[in-house]
């Protein structure tokens, strides 16, 4: 039988994965994490990306995660207000090339 994870189940996990992907060891920013980690769901649903229709498929979980550690990743390294230059623009484009994947994935499975 599947297991079901909850929500919070859902959380720790993309988490605990983005604490590595930032090479995050100790729980001092925690806050931040959680904090720019609820923005980054909140900015691909804002997106227009159905959540739970990409959780549906592993394949395609394992996208929406990739995009949430993008956003978080750019937050979280480069906290001032002005962001310019080649990285954030290959950054903006690779993200919405995966948000415009997730949106269609999310319009099939609905």
């Amino acid at each position: 039988m599947k297991e079901v994870k909850t929500v919070e189940d859902h959380e720790a996990e993309i988490k605990a994965y983005l604490k590595e992907h930032l090479k995050v060891e100790d729980d001092e920013d925690d806050h931040i994490i959680t904090l720019q980690m609820k923005a980054g769901f909140a900015y691909l649903k804002n997106a227009g990306v159905k959540v739970e229709s990409v959780k549906r498929d592993a394949d395609n979980y394992e996208l929406y995660k990739l995009a949430v550690f993008m956003i978080v990743g750019s937050w979280y390294e480069n906290r001032s207000t002005v962001i310019t230059g080649t990285i954030s623009k290959e950054l903006e484009h690779s993200l919405t090339s995966i948000i415009i994947q997730l949106k269609n994935v999310s319009a099939e499975v609905v």
